[in-house]
């Protein structure tokens, strides 16, 4: 998956040819208002300058069922991060039950469902080898984009339209609301206003299925985490088997 690909899980764009009467086909430039590109450029650089948190979030994902019946799945994710190189990234929820670890340069994937894991060598800083996983082996969630160093970039790479939508509330929380879209989805993205201008709020919409089903994720951070280095190793449980990894070279 190339990295503009990749940005359409967080990112929007709109795809038009103009034709002008010279018969010559022109495509606009992006439409992307300077204050949606200040907030989250503001966020991206903030969350870079994090050392050490923790984000817990509530998710949903919707699907239609082959009756037409669109229905709604949950998922707890807790992402805890020690920068430079350790991570765990934890889902547990309706339809998934797994562990995601970066240990100084050692990649493991743990599935409680059939209790198989899978452990390689990648690069040692999370964005590096989160990336890394991305691109060889295929792992991604939309709130892993957050933790890459070009996290900002990443935000409006590709994206025509971006618009800010003023200020709202995120559980009480005072929060910019920015819209994106791009040809697959809707993004909106609630950054909470301040000093710590994390994001708290998500919904990815998808535009070319019936009833546009959606991801929705509400966001706590904690900056000051109180983090143990055994948190970040993995320790197989017994009865649990070791697999590869399969790559996908994307």
């Amino acid at each position: 998956m190339s990295k503009t690909s990749r940005a359409t899980a967080l990112l929007v764009a709109i795809a038009w040819v103009l034709f002008l009467p010279s018969a010559f086909a022109q495509e606009p430039g992006p439409a992307i208002d300077p204050e949606a590109r200040k907030v989250l450029k503001q966020m991206g650089t903030h969350i870079q300058s994090l050392k050490a948190f923790e984000i817990s979030s509530d998710s949903t994902s919707e699907y239609r069922l082959d009756n037409g019946m669109l229905v709604e799945r949950a998922t707890r994710t807790t992402l805890v991060v020690q920068r430079p190189d350790r991570f765990r990234g934890t889902s547990v929820g309706d339809d998934r039950h797994q562990y995601l670890y970066l240990d100084g340069g050692v990649l493991t994937l743990y599935t409680h469902k059939g209790r198989y894991y899978a452990q390689a060598d990648v690069p040692k800083s999370v964005s590096a080898g989160l990336e890394y996983a991305l691109d060889e082996f295929g792992i991604e969630a939309p709130l892993l984009d957050l933790l890459f160093d070009d996290a900002s970039e990443r935000f409006v790479d590709g994206v025509e339209t971006a618009s800010y939508l003023g200020k709202t509330q995120v559980r009480g929380v005072e929060c910019h609301q920015v819209a994106l879209r791009d040809p697959a989805v809707d993004v909106q993205i609630w950054v909470a206003t301040g000093k710590k201008p994390v994001m708290r709020k998500v919904v990815i919409a998808d535009r070319w299925v019936t009833g546009s089903p959606k991801f929705t994720s509400i966001m706590d951070w904690n900056d000051s985490p109180k983090i143990e280095k055994k948190t970040f190793v993995f320790e197989p449980p017994e009865g649990s088997m070791e697999i590869q990894f399969t790559r996908t070279g994307r």
